[in-house]
């Protein structure tokens, strides 16, 4: 089914179903709901949908004067900091980290005038969030970066999101095993999805994220290394390829400019779609729901240790060192 053209209308994809959503861009506010799912049945989510877009349509004829955003507001110091080059500098995958938290902060004052939050107010916004650490620390992170800009730009003197005494989450400490690894391969091999057992055997041996190895070209490889570009950073990595790899990267189809394809689609993955496919491996091979792609990062490390790899090539990967210079 291809797109519908319909305003404020969102259509989502995942495992073969489609999921209709009613969602408004930030620019938009004083209207609720701002997000609501319409479930999987087509018809009723059309008629939904005509109903939110009355009813918006109305709430936006009876505004008696258009909405405003008042200078020095909280939800002008958003529309300002996303056009500031900390941000627009940013890759996709960062903004679209940084706007759901601000949009979080807009929704929670986006009415209070910059000047008027105070370091009470941040602080009784952050243990708003108290049961979620890590969802607070992002909020106060991103918090902290639009008060910089605020402050920067003249609004405040002091930034209240500052030196706030976060407490930290707990680092993540999961490993996968050599048989867990094999597992989630043999499974990806009989549900028919070699590209998964591949993706897993990278994440293993080289460490690097699903948005970095999805946009791996074969061109990258050469001469028993990969050579890696950052999506965050922009630098180069080289990183060794084990004999395993080596194995099932000379038997991957190699149609595609880039390595990892997915078989249902015949395309590239997107970010997402690798994950949700690599989770349904998973969970097809009954691997624990808490270990996660991210922990094959912190695995590799041990297991390109105990492959001989040496202290600058692994600490070059963990971006703790300066990336290798020779190609």
């Amino acid at each position: 089914m291809g797109k519908v053209k319909m305003p404020y209308l969102e259509i989502k994809r995942y495992k073969g179903r489609v999921y209709y959503n009613w969602h408004l861009p930030s620019r938009i506010s004083g209207f609720e709901p701002r997000n609501k799912s319409l479930g999987q049945d087509k018809q009723k989510a059309l008629e939904q949908h005509s109903m939110l877009l009355q009813k918006f349509e109305a709430w936006r004829a009876n505004q008696k004067t258009p909405h405003i955003i008042e200078p020095g507001s909280v939800t002008w110091l958003i529309t300002d900091f996303i056009r500031d080059v900390r941000f627009t500098s940013k890759q996709p995958g960062t903004r679209s980290y940084y706007n759901i938290y601000l949009n979080m902060v807009d929704t929670l004052i986006g009415s209070e005038m910059v000047r008027d939050i105070s370091r009470m107010h941040a602080r009784q916004l952050y243990h708003g969030f108290q049961d979620t650490p890590r969802k607070a620390e992002s909020f106060m992170a991103v918090a902290r970066l639009l008060f910089n800009h605020g402050r920067d730009i003249g609004l405040i003197e002091q930034n209240p999101f500052t030196e706030q005494m976060v407490k930290k989450p707990k680092p993540r400490r999961q490993l996968w095993t050599a048989e867990q690894i094999q597992l989630v391969k043999e499974t990806a091999i009989t549900m028919r999805l070699p590209s998964i057992a591949l993706v897993t055997q990278m994440g293993y041996d080289i460490g690097q994220s699903p948005g970095e190895l999805r946009r791996l070209p074969w061109s990258m490889l050469s001469g028993g290394k990969l050579d890696v570009t950052r999506a965050k950073t922009g630098e180069r990595v080289l990183v060794p390829v084990m004999s395993e790899l080596v194995k099932m990267l000379n038997q991957a189809n190699k149609q595609s400019p880039v390595i990892l394809v997915n078989e249902r689609t015949g395309k590239p993955y997107s970010k997402d779609m690798l994950c949700r496919v690599f989770r349904e491996v998973c969970d097809a091979a009954k691997i624990p729901k808490d270990l996660q792609f991210r922990d094959l990062r912190r695995t590799c490390v041990t297991h390109l240790f105990e492959a001989g790899c040496s202290e600058a090539e692994i600490a070059a990967m963990r971006e703790e060192m300066a990336v290798m210079k020779a190609l």
